[in-house]
């Protein structure tokens, strides 16, 4: 199926037939929302948690399936200007028959990217700052627009803006 997949125009009844070899239930409907890759992965997940779940002993974590990312459309300035990028997590959830408690297995979302730990945050954000990139940028309303005025007033002046605190009488 694979070497199927691979190839500049694959034959979607070929696919089907060897997913339908998997599981009966395979569906033959390719939306044209859909890329082939994700067709397969569909239906492979669907057989896989339809499996699982007929196994008789709940399965947590599920650690073999392969990470997801989806970039939605954004059509918005605040969606625009952060370029969203998600990571989809697969899971189901039934109900054990014998002791009637919930069973969620997930999928455990896997890094091979090392973790930075950063140490000068300040200057990290002066950089970004200096290049247009800033809490102004991105999130643009009054208060995140007010809230990046006053840190850079704070920074230039070095004098610290108190919030004042209306009290009700």
């Amino acid at each position: 199926m694979i070497e199927e997949i691979k190839k500049d125009i694959p034959d979607l009844w070929m696919v089907t037939h060897y997913l339908k070899e998997l599981d009966n239930s395979t569906s033959f409907v390719l939306s044209n929302d859909l890329s082939i890759e994700v067709f397969v992965y569909l239906n492979l997940a669907r057989s896989f948690f339809r499996k699982a779940y007929n196994y008789g002993e709940p399965i947590w974590w599920i650690n073999f399936l392969p990470n997801l990312m989806y970039r939605p459309i954004m059509k918005f300035d605040r969606g625009l200007n952060q370029r969203g990028l998600f990571l989809y997590q697969s899971y189901a959830s039934y109900v054990e028959e014998v002791y009637s408690f919930r069973v969620q297995m997930v999928q455990r979302i896997r890094f091979k990217k090392p973790v930075f730990i950063i140490k000068n945050k300040e200057g990290i954000l002066k950089s970004l700052d200096n290049i247009g990139i800033n809490r102004m940028a991105l999130f643009k309303d009054y208060d995140n627009t007010a809230a990046y005025i006053k840190s850079k007033h704070e920074m230039n002046s070095g004098f610290v803006i108190e919030k004042k605190r209306c009290h009700q009488q």
